[in-house]
């Protein structure tokens, strides 16, 4: 079931907002949030890497639950990005290169076609290991292939009032594919950023961050309660309470509308958001329409990829958006490729998964949809500080090992790379990272803008449109 929780505090829900936009947090105020908390475990995995002796190691695919729900591989990005993540924290802890790190195993593993390999069984690690090493490259250096010695992977657990997520770094060997063992065993903030990563849908009443004097609300999806980590602790409504509330009403109060269409017809989501899985040659289209009285940056996503440049690796916050101003709508037919032109969707869904199989390669099966407004004159101070607060940690939200898109000759390259990339001016991210459709839809013609967006986003939706059997 999903909460709607009120704050009649003026005070208090300017207070709640500002801290989950992105305060410095005290001690007392939690955990980390996810991109620090890996900055700092990246040390401790490191040393227990090199005290087994390994010297080529990949990360795979992470699983995600949600309370105590199953593990699964397709919950959204945060499957694929948070591996990602620890390779750049990793990279950056590492002393020397003694040992290297194999950068997106999971990809190679993909690639190999070995449907047999999977981490969740003694029998399907043994797989790792006998998968052609020719897809296995370190992050630096040349591109000879490397035979990996172990792999890490990780769960993600997030707690039931979403609050906070725990994380688990697994490793398994060469010398022993039957033992996983627990390398360490941390929790973190469930920042906004995670919560939508992570399948989780909410929208803030009105769309807006700064609440009038009335009420503010934040209602949200099937099965979450999301409440700021920061805020108050009010009391969280029974689910005897929310029994009659649909994923609709999370749609609801989205200031940004979405339509999904098939064939041209539109598709309405359940009540847990699901649609029915698109077939071979079905004509996937989306109509985005800014229903409220503000300017809107919208970040949509298929399968985890931006439709607009398809990005993978780039946070939410510095992706390219779609600029919505109020009454305006955009119907995107596919992923932007150019200022010109787009190619048409085409979504493939994998194979049925297996009991304990993980789709290893970077299929989601998700529609995603995140909502950011424009920061006003007003706000600039919130957003530089949010800046400051988070380019330290910029090369590890990014979770890319190859800066500027050039791979590095050597270890100490690369990291002196990450480096000048958290020096790199935040004032200056986003501006020019806003899209609005200037021509035709079939012409798919665009015109880049500047958009400054708030740092917390209004609202987040995830449509599934595929789950392993």
């Amino acid at each position: 079931m999903y909460g709607i929780q009120r704050w009649s505090s003026r005070v208090a829900a300017l207070t709640a907002l500002a801290l989950l936009a992105g305060a410095t947090q005290s001690q007392s105020a939690g955990p980390q949030d996810l991109d620090a908390a890996l900055a700092a475990q990246a040390p401790q995995i490191v040393r227990y890497l090199r005290e087994h002796g390994y010297k080529n190691v990949g990360v795979l695919k992470f699983l995600v639950a949600r309370g105590k729900g199953a593990l699964q591989d397709n919950v959204g990005t945060l499957n694929r990005n948070l591996p990602n993540r620890l390779e750049a924290a990793l990279v950056l802890a590492l002393p020397d290169d003694e040992m290297g790190l194999i950068t997106r195993a999971s990809d190679a593993v993909a690639a190999s076609g070995n449907k047999r390999a999977t981490h969740r069984t003694a029998a399907g690690r043994r797989e790792f290991f006998r998968i052609n090493p020719q897809g296995f490259r370190r992050a630096w250096g040349n591109e000879e292939p490397v035979r990996p010695d172990a792999f890490l992977t990780g769960e993600v657990r997030l707690a039931s009032n979403l609050r906070q997520v725990e994380v688990k770094i697994l490793a398994f060997d060469r010398q022993d594919p039957t033992k996983l063992a627990t390398v360490c065993t941390f929790e973190a903030a469930a920042d906004a950023r995670t919560l939508s990563e992570a399948g989780v849908s909410f929208a803030r009443a009105r769309g807006t961050q700064e609440p009038e004097e009335s009420d503010s609300q934040i209602v949200l999806a099937p099965k979450s309660k999301f409440v700021p980590q920061s805020s108050p602790e009010p009391e969280l409504p029974s689910e005897d309470k929310n029994k009659n509330n649909k994923f609709k009403d999370v749609v609801k109060d989205m200031p940004v509308r979405l339509d999904i269409l098939m064939n041209g017809k539109e598709v309405e989501p359940g009540e847990e958001g699901q649609v029915p899985e698109p077939k071979q040659g079905d004509e996937l289209t989306f109509r985005l329409t800014n229903e409220g009285k503000e300017t809107y940056g919208v970040l949509l996503r298929v399968n985890g990829k931006n439709t607009i440049f398809p990005e993978e690796d780039v946070p939410d916050l510095e992706s390219y958006k779609w600029i919505l101003e109020p009454g305006k709508s955009v119907t995107i037919k596919g992923f932007q490729t150019d200022d010109k032109v787009a190619q048409r969707f085409e979504v493939k869904p994998p194979e049925e998964s297996r009991s304990l199989a993980v789709e290893y390669g970077p299929h989601a099966g998700t529609f995603s949809l995140v909502v950011y407004r424009g920061a006003s004159k007003g706000e600039e101070t919130v957003v530089m500080a949010d800046e400051r607060r988070t380019r330290g940690q910029r090369p590890i939200s990014r979770g890319t090992l190859m800066p500027k898109g050039i791979r590095a000759s050597s270890l100490v390259t690369l990291q002196a790379a990450l480096r000048d990339e958290m020096q790199a001016d935040a004032a200056a991210r986003g501006k020019t990272r806003g899209i609005i459709a200037a021509g035709q839809a079939d012409q798919s013609e665009i015109q880049r803008v500047p958009f400054k967006p708030y740092p917390t986003p209004v609202g987040s939706l995830t449509i599934f449109y595929y789950e392993p059997k």
